[in-house]
């Protein structure tokens, strides 16, 4: 089982699209949400994520999103409904079963709509390896990870559409969980000449 991680999107299709090559063969796809900005919708991101069936969590730029749309009047006729209905429809937090493992998402805490930053080095980190979980994944920093504990490994993909700099490159990131080969990939890519710049690999 080969589970390839996405998050924070953002509106950004073509480093979607490079995301999902380097990724390359996979079972499921999971989205742990802000797959649109909080500004505007993206058509070609959701159809994507829904044409692939991926499981799709519903992040803080979505909320912002949809209450701005739920009050304004005048909503863009650019916004495909059917997407949109799709992407409202969208749960904060899920969990499966895969390879007899239970993966945890969610977009940013433990808690629905608490939207903190959490990283390694903060004591409030303890709150997502506290998780009765095998697997911990979530997004929100844009801070690629895979940090081990005893209760579970939490996995934070960075983001795929948001870049920053890494080794002198504007880059995006994914994560790719192999339930069989035990291993943990964060992968660091350039979106324009869809070269990976590296590949961090975390056993489980």
């Amino acid at each position: 089982m080969r589970i390839g991680i996405v998050s924070d999107i953002h509106g950004n299709i073509a480093a979607l699209e490079a995301a999902l090559s380097h990724l390359g063969p996979i079972d499921r796809l999971v989205c742990l949400g802000d797959s649109i900005s909080q500004y505007a919708f993206s058509n070609p991101v959701v159809k994507t994520l829904k044409d692939l069936g991926a499981i799709t969590l519903r992040g803080n730029h979505e909320e912002a999103f949809f209450n701005s749309y739920a009050q304004n009047t005048t909503p863009s006729n650019d916004n495909a409904p059917s997407l949109m209905e799709w992407l409202a429809a969208r749960p904060f937090q899920t969990e499966f079963i895969a390879s007899g493992r239970r993966i945890f998402l969610t977009h940013a805490t433990p808690v629905i709509s608490d939207w903190r930053y959490l990283l390694p080095h903060m004591p409030a980190f303890r709150e997502l390896k506290s998780v009765n979980a095998d697997f911990v994944l979530y997004g929100h920093t844009h801070v690629a990870l895979a940090h081990r504990s005893s209760n579970a490994i939490v996995v934070n993909p960075g983001s795929a559409g948001e870049s920053k700099l890494i080794d002198g490159r504007l880059c995006y990131s994914c994560a790719l969980l192999d339930l069989e080969e035990r291993i943990v990939q964060i992968i660091e890519f350039c979106d324009q000449q869809k070269t990976r710049v590296r590949t961090r690999e975390t056993k489980c």
